[in-house]
Order: C-alpha cells, then sequence, then structure tokens
C-alpha cells in the first residue's frame, strides 16, 4: 500500500526529471475512451496509461 511519502517521494522523483514521465506514460486515450483505456491497462507492456479530461493531449493505444 502506498502511503503519503511514497506519493511525495513519485512527484519529486517527475518534477526533477529523474524519473521520464515521457518514458513511463505508455498510452493516452480520451475519457470517452475509458473502456479502452481500461482494457490496454490489462497489457503487460503498459506502463501507465492516462485517462484524459478536457485537454487536447494525443491518443495512443
Amino acid at each position: 500500500m502506498y502511503v503519503r511519502e511514497d506519493v511525495a517521494r513519485a512527484i519529486r522523483l517527475l518534477q526533477t526529471k529523474t524519473v521520464p514521465i515521457e518514458e513511463i506514460i505508455t498510452a493516452t486515450f480520451d475519457l470517452a475512451d475509458a473502456a479502452k483505456a481500461f482494457r490496454a491497462s490489462d497489457d503487460p507492456e503498459q506502463v501507465k496509461v492516462l485517462v484524459t479530461v478536457g485537454t487536447s493531449v494525443p491518443t495512443t493505444a
């Protein structure tokens, strides 16, 4: 189980670019495609599947 300190550390790692977020987010879906996003998250090749709301992030699968 994650605790507050874990989340704070993860945020710091992303902010300082110690961990490149571009390599962690492996697929992005619009909210309208949330069902596809959940199916994609079952794929072991996916690290982080992101569901966006009202943004213009390119969609990948």
